[in-house]
C-alpha cells in the first residue's frame, strides 16, 4: 500500500470489513473517514470516523494526499461502482487500489480501484482491469484476463487461460473451467461450475452451469 490517506465510500458491512482489515494491516490512522451520497447519509459518523457527504467531499479532505476506496457491491451488475469510479475520476480524486498483505500476487497488471482481499492467489500472466473486487480465498492461477467492474465472491476457483469481460458476477464457491470466455454482464450463481463460454447478460446456475431461460443477469442481482 502507498502512504496516502483513505476515505472509504460506503456504509455497508463490506465498508466496515475493509476498514477493519486495513487498520489491522496498516494501522488505525490509514482510513481517515467515510463518505456517501447525502440522500443516503444516516449519521455524522460510521465505525467511529467522520461520515462526509460525497457531493462536498473536496471541502473536507486534502485531495492531493487522499484516495477514495470504493466499497460498492454488485447491485445492477456492478454498474453503481462504475458510475462512482467515473465520477471520482472526473472530479480529480485518486481511486485507491487495495491489495491485502495476506494475498499472494505474482502479477503487476492490477488496475486502478481493485480490491483484492486476504487469501487471494493471483498467478503469473494474469491481468485485471479497473475496479474489480475479488473476495477472500479465490484462486486465479495463470494467464487470466479480467476486464473492469467485476465481483468475484469468496472461494471461487478459476482454471488458466480464462477471458472475462466487464460487469460480471461470480458467486461464492464457483468454479470456472480453463480456456473459456465469459461475456460482459454474466451472472454465475453460487457453487456453480461454468464449463463453457457464456453469452452477454446470461445467468447461469448449477454444476455444470445451465443458462436460466428468459432471465437476464441484471434481473437477478438485487443486493448491494
Amino acid at each position: 500500500m502507498n502512504n496516502k490517506n483513505i476515505v472509504i465510500f460506503g456504509d455497508t458491512m463490506f465498508s466496515e470489513e475493509l476498514k477493519n482489515i486495513i487498520s489491522l494491516e496498516c494501522g488505525n490512522d490509514k482510513v481517515i473517514a467515510f463518505s456517501i451520497d447525502s440522500k443516503y447519509k444516516k449519521s455524522e459518523e460510521f465505525c467511529g470516523l467522520p461520515m462526509y457527504p460525497f457531493e462536498q467531499l473536496e471541502q473536507y479532505i486534502d485531495v492531493t494526499n487522499t484516495e477514495i476506496l470504493l466499497s460498492i457491491g454488485y447491485n445492477n451488475m456492478n454498474q453503481l461502482r462504475k458510475v462512482k469510479y467515473e465520477e471520482c475520476k472526473s472530479r480529480g480524486f485518486m481511486v485507491h487500489t487495495y491489495i491485502s498483505q495476506k494475498a499472494i500476487v505474482y502479477s503487476d497488471k492490477i488496475g486502478e480501484g481493485c480490491i483484492i482481499m486476504p487469501g487471494v492467489y493471483i498467478g503469473p500472466f494474469c491481468m485485471l482491469g479497473n475496479c474489480n473486487i475479488i473476495k477472500a480465498c479465490c484462486s486465479l492461477p495463470h494467464h487470466i484476463n479480467i476486464g473492469n467492474f467485476n465481483w468475484i465472491a469468496g472461494g471461487c476457483s478459476y482454471g488458466g487461460d480464462v477471458l472475462q469481460g466487464n460487469n460480471c458476477f461470480v458467486g461464492i464457491g464457483s468454479t470456472i473451467r480453463n480456456g473459456i470466455s465469459i461475456a460482459d454482464k454474466t451472472f454465475v450463481g453460487a457453487h456453480s461450475y461454468l464449463a463453457s463460454d457464456s453469452i452477454y447478460e446470461g445467468a447461469y446456475v448449477g454444476s455444470p452451469a445451465k443458462i436460466i431461460s428468459g432471465k437476464k443477469s441484471v434481473e437477478i442481482i438485487t443486493r448491494v
